[in-house]
Formats: structure tokens, sequence, C-alpha cells
């Protein structure tokens, strides 16, 4: 992911097999947990495996991370990471 000049926030992709890249904007949450990249990439691999395309899989991640990151929010007792357990529910819903 990356922030645009605009402030948006913005995961980038490319399809090789059309020669062409996507974005997918998300939601841009101020705070940072360790582990939010594994998020993502479990996320959307696990996306990709349930027959999503690339596009929807990158979504479905990036939305997923969000949620677990805001979830996150708050808590002074989790410093260590993004509670990912916290929207399992979310992802899965989000897979159907």
């Amino acid at each position: 992911g990356l922030q645009l000049a605009s402030g948006t926030m913005t995961n980038v992709g490319y399809d090789r097999e059309r020669n062409a890249f996507w974005m997918v904007p998300c939601e841009y949450v101020p705070v940072s947990y360790p582990g939010t990249g594994d998020i993502y990439a479990s996320a959307f691999t696990g996306a990709l495996m349930n027959d999503k395309s690339m596009f929807e899989a990158a979504k479905i991640a990036a939305d997923y991370t969000v949620k677990c990151i805001i979830n996150t929010q708050g808590d002074a007792d989790h410093w260590y990471g993004a509670k990912f357990e916290t929207a399992l529910r979310d992802l899965i819903d989000m897979l159907d």
C-alpha cells in the first residue's frame, strides 16, 4: 500500500497478462502495528485460494487489515501487533 499525493491510501498491483496496473483504495488509519503486512498477505493469499480475482483479493485483504487495525486502537495492553482474531468473522463474510 501507499499514500497518494491526494492523501488517499491505496494498494497497487500489476496484471502481467493484461499489461495493466490496478488500484484498490482503502481507509487510512493513522496508527501503526507490527504484523499488518503479514495480515494483508495472509488474507490476500486466502482470498486467491477461494477463487477471488487479484483485484477482489486485494480489496478483501485491505479491508480486513484496516478492520484489524481499528479493532486494536485504544488497547494499550495490545502493543505487539494488530488484533486479527477479532475480525476473523468479517474476513469469512468477505470471502462468501
